[in-house]
């Protein structure tokens, strides 16, 4: 509402025009507990100290998401300089968001002139001769004006005084570009509050005696409303009886279904959260809204702009336009190259609206898991083939949605990227969508890069779902395939969890030979001889891995028998069988090349070594060691970390026992490195020999 003052008889005259005898102050009241945004208060101070002969307007133009803050951190600011325009303050909500009709200029420029001291009957017809005069009115003075709520930069540029002692702050949910084109208006971005500054607010809203007394329950609450400065008021409202608690709003505000009613005002249409949401959705384009009610269905942290291609079936070019767009609404938020999210509360309200077409839903949903199951096993063969080899054939084809990788750091930098949405996509496709097999693709393309970063859980949470989603589907041999992963994770882990190793290594091989499956009953067995050998029960391994043997003949390109014969090695390594040893690992070698294994390029001089050391060959050690390191072939980016990591170790073995001591340190330094990444227990015997080397 304009609110035009009180103003009293003027004198006209043909040298004085209209002269006030009250100076106009229309700000509202000033927001209570206002918090924070101290770095967005010194922006707009400095405004003040600009130089006023540049003939120019001083113009702010403050942006962002509903609910953000703008009206609030604007009418603060202005409160706290309005001394500094002796000719007065206007102030209007322009209306350019909600229910009913935004405000025309025509209808600010006759109350503004109302309130400058201008009589109606003098007011003229039409925005341009109204503007006109507004703008003669001003010259000389200094007056503030605060222009809340714009829609366009149509609804401000009329709005806009012509003298240089006047100065313009504008908030939208906009970004008003042509403001900051046309006119040099200083942009000023508000993003949500931070952390700290959320419970600060909390404190104010509540006293910091009851956030004090529940901290956590009070950071949970700022999570849940997403650090938005109007949420967090309408929570603290709901709690405000001391007998009410904020533990109990957040076990409510806990289930997403309801979040929305919940962050809201019953009888004020302007302190709803769907009603706030409701005015940035309603001036979008339909393919605007359609691309925004599928971004709320995406579950993990952010969404690229492939995936949203593949999200909403359209190409590059219009995805990215229409990304664009949402950024411009404060909808979504651009959170790197190509890369885009929008804050919980606005995901919600996303998703409530997508939820009214469930076969649409449906449909993007299933377009979008696709598209990681796709680039979960691509990017895993760049990594390592052989791998995935076995599950070329039920990778899902795409358009143009595709990512062409060109090699592994192209790769790396997918995963980079993707692995935070990767567990709650297989979830999503494990439950939601009901998608056994994709939600099982992207687990094996998936997990090993989570254990190449030392991320246990979201390994194991990967495998998990995907375990869910088989048994979900009855499908024996799925289950199968999926508790072998789970048993090698098992293995691998710091505290290499043998028993559940083993439980679920003999769960898949029962199923396997219930289903009649060669692939599962040889990782089975393959896991089952791990288990006998981290136990010292070697000759027990020997047999489990000769059972296997056949079995694993051209599984994943001949690789797999490569890791028997491997495995063969360090078994009859822990008998003393040495000769043995050298000669399988000799075979696995040659199958891990042959199958273009690169990921075992340090696997097989590992094996070789360990049966080298045993025969008290230190020297050939050394040799092999240095042959590897000084080979074409070498890549750690290849290797995994626990093999890097054990082959300087050994290495360092070696040369210490032919007296190299320098050298020794070197290799167990960087072995340390690799150990303690992977809080692998081998670490605290490589910090032991290395304290004995100190003086």
């Amino acid at each position: 509402m304009v609110q035009a003052g009180s103003i009293h008889q003027v004198s006209v005259g043909a040298s004085s025009g209209w002269v006030p005898s009250v100076v106009p102050r229309q700000l509202p009241l000033a927001v209570p507990d206002f918090t924070g945004r101290a770095e967005q208060l010194a922006f707009l101070d400095a405004l003040l100290d600009r130089p006023r002969d540049t003939g120019t307007v001083v113009i702010s133009a403050v942006d962002g998401a509903g609910g953000v803050g703008k009206t609030a951190l604007a009418v603060h600011w202005a409160r706290r300089v309005e001394h500094r325009f002796p000719d007065g303050t206007l102030f209007v909500n322009l209306r350019g968001y909600g229910p009913g009709e935004a405000l025309s200029p025509s209808e600010v420029l006759e109350a503004f002139l109302g309130a400058l001291g201008v009589p109606p009957d003098v007011i003229p017809a039409g925005v341009e001769a109204q503007s006109a005069l507004y703008r003669s009115v001003l010259t000389g003075r200094r007056v503030l004006v605060v222009l809340d709520n714009a829609n366009a930069t149509t609804q401000v540029r009329p709005l806009l005084p012509g003298s240089p002692g006047c100065l313009v702050v504008v908030t939208s949910r906009a970004s008003l570009t042509g403001l900051v084109v046309g006119v040099s208006a200083r942009r000023l971005p508000l993003d949500l509050l931070t952390p700290g500054e959320a419970v600060d607010l909390l404190r104010g809203l509540l006293g910091p005696e009851r956030v004090a007394a529940d901290p956590g329950a009070a950071e949970e609450l700022v999570r849940l409303c997403a650090r938005l400065p109007l949420a967090l008021r309408i929570a603290a409202a709901r709690v405000s009886d001391p007998r009410s608690s904020i533990a109990g709003l957040v076990a409510d505000l806990a289930d997403g279904r309801d979040r929305l009613d919940l962050l809201s005002v019953p009888d004020d249409h302007e302190l709803t959260l769907r009603a706030v949401f409701d005015g940035s959705y309603h001036r979008l384009l339909p393919e605007q809204a359609r691309l925004f009610r599928l971004f709320g269905l995406h579950p993990g942290a952010d969404l690229g702009i492939h995936a949203a291609a593949a999200l909403a079936d359209v190409d590059l070019r219009t995805v990215r336009r229409l990304l664009e767009a949402l950024v411009d609404a404060h909808l979504v938020e651009e959170v790197g190259r190509d890369r885009y999210r929008c804050h919980d509360l606005l995901r919600s309200y996303a998703a409530d609206r997508a939820e009214s077409d469930g076969e649409v839903r449906r449909q993007a949903g299933t377009r979008l898991i696709e598209w990681y199951a796709h680039h979960a096993l691509k990017a895993a063969a760049e990594r390592n083939a052989a791998t995935i080899a076995d599950h070329r054939d039920q990778i899902p084809p795409l358009g143009s949605s595709g990512i062409h990788f060109t090699g592994l750091e192209d790769a790396a930098a997918w995963w980079d990227a993707e692995l935070p949405n990767l567990v709650p996509v297989v979830r999503w496709a494990a439950t939601d969508f009901d998608l056994p097999v994709l939600a099982r693709l992207i687990a094996l393309g998936s997990w090993y890069q989570f254990y190449l970063r030392g991320q246990w859980t979201e390994a194991l949470d990967v495998n998990e779902w995907a375990l869910t989603a088989a048994r979900r589907a009855r499908d024996e041999a799925m289950e199968a395939d999926v508790l072998n992963s789970l048993a090698d994770m098992y293995s691998v882990l710091p505290d290499q969890r043998w028993e559940d190793a083993e439980r679920m290594a003999e769960r898949a091989a029962r199923l396997a030979r219930r289903s009649d499956d060669r692939r599962a009953a040889a990782f089975a067995l393959n896991t089952l001889a791990l288990v006998n050998m981290a136990r010292h029960r070697y000759q027990e391994a020997v047999d489990l891995l000769l059972r296997a043997r056949p079995l694993s003949a051209g599984l994943q390109r001949g690789r797999f028998a490569g890791v028997i014969e491997g495995n063969l090695s360090r078994a009859y390594t822990g008998m003393g069988d040495y000769e043995s040893a050298i000669r399988h690992a000799d075979h696995e070698d040659a199958l891990r090349r042959s199958a273009g294994d690169h990921g075992g390029i340090l696997t097989v001089p590992v094996h070789l070594v360990m049966a080298l050391q045993g025969q008290g060959r230190h020297d050939d050690v050394i040799r092999l060691c240095e042959k590897v390191l000084d080979g074409d072939e070498f890549d750690e980016r290849h290797g995994g970390p626990a093999d890097i990591a054990r082959f300087f170790d050994l290495f360092g073995l070696s040369l210490r026992e032919v007296g190299d001591v320098a050298g020794a340190e070197r290799c167990w330094r960087r072995a340390l490195v690799g150990y303690e990444a992977f809080n692998l227990r081998r670490a605290a015997e490589v910090r032991a020999r290395l304290a004995e080397l100190s003086p």
